[in-house]
């Protein structure tokens, strides 16, 4: 699209763009459909690098330092732009419809915030009006509970823990021993292995509880 054909396509139709940001660990997500990205196994968590660490855990990604150290993960960049040429994609394939981008990580403190700043930039630079809204970088810090200690007739609680096994097996590529599983579904005593030497489905273990 040349220039004066793009600057004709933004006075015709104004390209806006609401960008929110995210943590899964507060079980509170935006409503709404939207371009969706997540950040929870795609780049490391901040406050998990040792040498950072407690500085990163009084910071969040409003802060430059906590930005520039996001922005030079291996693939944050690249995730901005990608998402800025989807949204550019939606803008264009249907002029006038709203465009939303949902980022998410853990806590919605530091990746998210990064990469939405980021990705909102990258907008602007196309000339969209931009939103930005981080719906929980002013939370406090969410560890996962402990296995054992969780509610799981609290469908909140219980969708967090399996999201929180999720990031782990992306994490380690194996599963760890959490007990997340068997405390979420209960009635099923999962078999902890690596996925390498995963026993044949007539060779996989379960319990059934009393009275079952």
């Amino acid at each position: 699209m040349s220039t004066t054909t793009w600057n004709d396509h933004l006075a015709a139709t104004p390209f806006a763009v609401e960008v929110t940001t995210y943590g899964t660990l507060h079980q509170d997500p935006p409503p709404g459909d939207a371009i969706t990205v997540d950040l929870t196994t795609a780049l490391r968590n901040p406050p998990e690098d040792p040498q950072v660490r407690e500085q990163m855990i009084r910071s969040t990604g409003l802060d430059q330092h906590v930005l520039d150290y996001v922005l030079a993960t291996p693939g944050a960049r690249e995730i901005a732009d990608r998402t800025a040429r989807r949204a550019l994609a939606q803008y264009v394939a249907l002029p006038g419809e709203p465009v939303r981008i949902h980022l998410y990580c853990r806590g919605g403190r530091h990746r998210s915030v990064a990469v939405g700043r980021e990705t909102g930039r990258l907008l602007q630079d196309l000339g969209a009006h931009v939103t930005l809204t981080h719906r929980h970088v002013g939370r406090d810090v969410v560890e996962p509970p402990l296995p054992g200690t969780a509610d799981v007739t609290d469908p909140a609680e219980m969708a967090h823990m399996l999201n929180e096994l999720r990031y782990r097996i992306n994490r380690s590529g194996s599963l760890m021993r959490t007990g997340y599983v068997a405390e979420a579904i209960g009635h099923t005593r999962v078999c902890w292995h690596d996925p390498r030497t995963r026993p044949s489905p007539a060779n996989r273990t379960t319990d059934t509880p009393p009275g079952r």
